[in-house]
Parts: structure tokens; C-alpha cells; sequence
């Protein structure tokens, strides 16, 4: 799930599903913790789980900054970030309603995401794709 929101006038994202395994390890050596800490931290609003988020947001994780060393505005960036995430949840929900509505009458499902196999031999599919954002 990608999550948009903006802070201080600025649009940021965070991508849960590109998390690196370096980037968790060191999320869980910070919190002391799993990343199932991390993610539950992150809803009951522990600094240590928003200072990792942060880390993340703002510095792309990158292992040349310490996790200890980010600093900002933590409930700004708490309410935009749960603001974005319960968003996201409501629009995930919204398109289940929808897929079921849709089942119940027969019409296909328009959250179904159907796609032509490769046209012959040799034909490309791009599978993949990164964003030019920085991970998080």
C-alpha cells in the first residue's frame, strides 16, 4: 500500500510493500522489536516506531543516516500519516463493497485487474515496476 500525504507544504509517500531487509533489520534493532512491533508502534503512536518511519520518509532509509538521529515534528507527522493510512483502508474497502455488490449481481469484478499474456514469442510484458521516489 502507498501511502501520499504532504507535510509543511511538501508531498511525500511511503511504499509499505518496499521495505528492504536491511532497512527492517535495522527498524527492529531500533525499536527493539519485530516489525509487527513496528507496524502496531506505528498505530498506537510510539516515537521510536515514527522515528524509524521518518527515517524512512525523509532519508530513504538510507544506512549513511542513524535511525537515533532523526528528528522532526512527531505529531505532524503522525496525524498526516494515519490520516493517509486510514484513507487508504477506507478506499480498500469501499472497492470490496463494490466487488461484492458486483458478484452478487454477476457483473465482473472491477477490481479484478485482467491482462493479455505476451503476444507471441519474444513479446514483453514489464512484470515490476519502481517508483522514482525514494523507498520507504
Amino acid at each position: 500500500m502507498i501511502l501520499k500525504f504532504e507535510l509543511d507544504g511538501k508531498s511525500w509517500d511511503y511504499d509499505e510493500d518496499s521495505l528492504m531487509v536491511d532497512q527492517g533489520i535495522a527498524i527492529e534493532k531500533h525499536i527493539g522489536g519485530t516489525l509487527m512491533d513496528y507496524d502496531q508502534g506505528l498505530a498506537t503512536g510510539r516515537s521510536d516506531c515514527y522515528q524509524a518511519l521518518g527515517w524512512l520518509i525523509f532519508h530513504g532509509g538510507s544506512p549513511d543516516v542513524a535511525i537515533d538521529g532523526v528528528n522532526f515534528p512527531l505529531l505532524k507527522l503522525s496525524r498526516v500519516f494515519m490520516r493517509a493510512r486510514m484513507d487508504e483502508i477506507a478506499k480498500a474497502e469501499a472497492a470490496l463493497k463494490e466487488a461484492e455488490a458486483a458478484a452478487k449481481e454477476g457483473r465482473a469484478d472491477p477490481t479484478s485487474r485482467i491482462s493479455s499474456p505476451p503476444s507471441g514469442p519474444g513479446g514483453s510484458r514489464s512484470g515490476n515496476r519502481r517508483s522514482s521516489s525514494p523507498r520507504a
